[in-house]
């Protein structure tokens, strides 16, 4: 017998317990180093820090949203 989606073990508070406890073994750390060390990922990566605001991130969202919007007349859905 094997557990469902929707079975009651499934509360965040275990789920945290073992997300943290993985996030602390020498295998997340192998796996993480292999997943940047890829060669279409490492490219991505920069030593670059740079502040986001959450607000700014919203109006960028915000702004593909009505670029879209001119460009069909309507909106999706109406």
């Amino acid at each position: 017998m094997s557990l469902g989606v929707d079975d009651s073990v499934w509360v965040p508070t275990v789920f945290t317990k073992n997300r943290d406890r993985l996030l602390t073994t020498d295998m997340f750390r192998k796996i993480m180093a292999a997943i940047l060390a890829h060669r279409e990922v490492a490219p991505l990566l920069s030593d670059d820090h740079f502040p986001v605001d959450g607000t700014l991130a919203k109006a960028w969202a915000s702004m593909k949203r009505l670029s879209a919007e001119g460009r069909c007349g309507a909106r999706p859905g109406r």
